[in-house]
């Protein structure tokens, strides 16, 4: 595992849990991450939950960059009204240059 292999686990703590139902308080957090998980859940309900637990000022950081198909249309359309500023779709050899 990176964390142990990186020797941070002193600083890191990973918490298995349902994206759609999260297990921690509201305004909890200063910054959620979610790397190849909406497109295996309902991402509306995914991403209100991020939002619930973080802080006012928090960052809710989307990474869904591997894919064999286009992902759902839905999952575009929400990610794209994002306070993030939307996202960016770059094909294999657009983001490996």
């Amino acid at each position: 595992m990176r964390i142990r292999n990186e020797h941070v686990g002193h600083m890191v703590k990973t918490v298995e849990t349902d994206a759609e139902k999260l297990v921690f308080q509201a305004d909890l957090f200063d910054v959620v991450i979610a790397e190849s998980v909406l497109v295996h859940c309902d991402p509306k309900k995914a991403a209100s939950e991020a939002y619930r637990v973080l802080k006012p000022s928090g960052f809710f950081g989307v990474n869904e960059l591997t894919y064999l198909e286009s992902p759902p249309a839905q999952l575009l359309d929400l990610l794209s009204g994002s306070s993030l500023g939307g996202i960016i779709r770059a094909s294999q050899v657009a983001w490996s240059d």
